[in-house]
């Protein structure tokens, strides 16, 4: 419905919000050695996700779209943070 859009686009604005202002990952050299880049859809997140599909069935569709649309925009975003590590830019 209506009200759900806008209110989903309310919140997917937060996050991409969040993502901007927190940089596209975190910094890797704090010794470690494995490390997982950062990003915008982690584990809380999916948990949120999860929990909205449940209690709001009657979205899902809605709910998928925009859920693969920030899994797509994690997905770039590591490969770019990525990319820069590798390349040695921080």
């Amino acid at each position: 419905s209506r009200p759900q859009k806008v209110q989903l686009r309310a919140v997917l604005k937060q996050l991409l919000e969040h993502l901007l202002r927190n940089g596209l990952g975190a910094r890797l050299d704090d010794g470690r050695t494995f490390s997982f880049i950062g990003g915008l859809a982690e584990g809380t997140e999916t948990v949120v996700v999860h929990a909205l599909w449940l209690l709001l069935p009657g979205s899902a569709a809605v709910l998928a779209w925009a859920w693969a649309g920030v899994v797509g925009v994690s997905a770039l975003q590591r490969v770019v943070v990525g990319r820069r590590l590798l390349a040695g830019v921080r």
